[in-house]
């Protein structure tokens, strides 16, 4: 069984966690236990078109235009 946790305690109970996870919240407990990104070493996207991407930190960066190609389960997604 694996445990997860998530120590940083952002103030709006009404956020997600993507929404989190798109901020960086911490909130009140961001001191102690750092903030969202210290958490997160991994996320599978699903993009609009169906595909979807299994993303790990520091597998992808943009270009010196801002383009980012990820690789899909359909093929490659330029974004």
């Amino acid at each position: 069984m694996q445990t997860w946790m998530y120590p940083p305690d952002p103030t709006e109970k009404n956020a997600s966690i993507g929404g989190n996870i798109s901020t960086n919240a911490s909130g009140g407990r961001g001191f102690k236990f750092g903030t969202t990104r210290d958490y997160v070493k991994a996320l599978k996207v699903i993009f609009s078109d169906g595909s979807s991407s299994f993303i790990e930190r520091g597998k992808y960066f943009a270009d010196k235009n801002g383009k980012i190609v990820f690789d899909t389960y359909a093929g490659k997604k330029n974004i």
